[in-house]
């Protein structure tokens, strides 16, 4: 029973021997150190690790939205082809584009509205008149770029708020971890602190 207490006591954290404000502003200096380090990998390699992994998953789902062109050059030539759309296990069906369609969004994208549809987990385009524009010869209008980039961007938002909420819990336990350790002893202030 005494080896017990000794044991205990021995687990006990040291007294403070200096001012309440100097060890205060002692434990918070250290604290942000090793937060610093778990940041930088210059001690602690786990936070960083973890961060590289999820951004490496992030960027592979990125990936996994690219467009699926075809060669079609027509719709009757592969009507099929073009109405099938990729199927993800973790994210939204990924569309089928043929040259059909890309050429026909940079032919008329100055004077039409392309709206989406989703028929058959494809997607499919269809346009409504609108003002002329006023592009260059033999120039891909900005608007039909940014048909094409915002209608695959949008299927980025799945992969981010992932990626986001498992970055924010990789945090949170480094930070849980390192106010335990640094200001566990003081009660009020960890509640403070944290």
């Amino acid at each position: 029973m005494l080896d017990r207490c000794r044991q205990e006591f021995s687990e006990l954290p040291n007294p403070v021997t200096k001012e309440p404000p100097a060890e205060i502003a002692d434990r918070i200096s250290k604290f942000c150190d090793a937060f610093r380090s778990s940041v930088y990998a210059i001690g602690d390699k786990d936070l960083a690790r973890n961060h590289r992994r999820q951004y490496a998953e992030f960027k592979e789902s990125i990936l996994k939205t690219a467009p699926q062109f075809t060669s079609s050059l027509n719709p009757e030539d592969d009507d099929e082809a073009s109405m099938a759309a990729e199927h993800t296990d973790d994210g939204p069906p990924i569309p089928t584009i043929d040259l059909w369609d890309v050429r026909k969004v940079i032919e008329e994208y100055g004077m039409i509205t392309f709206s989406e549809r989703c028929y058959n987990s494809a997607y499919h385009f269809y346009c409504t008149r609108r003002a002329v524009g006023w592009e260059l010869p033999n120039h891909v209008p900005f608007k039909a770029t940014t048909h094409f980039l915002e209608l695959f961007t949008s299927l980025w938002r799945q992969p981010s708020n992932e990626c986001f909420s498992e970055i924010f819990r990789n945090l949170s336990d480094t930070m849980s971890r390192l106010l335990k350790i640094h200001f566990m002893q003081f009660k009020q202030l960890h509640g403070h602190v944290r």
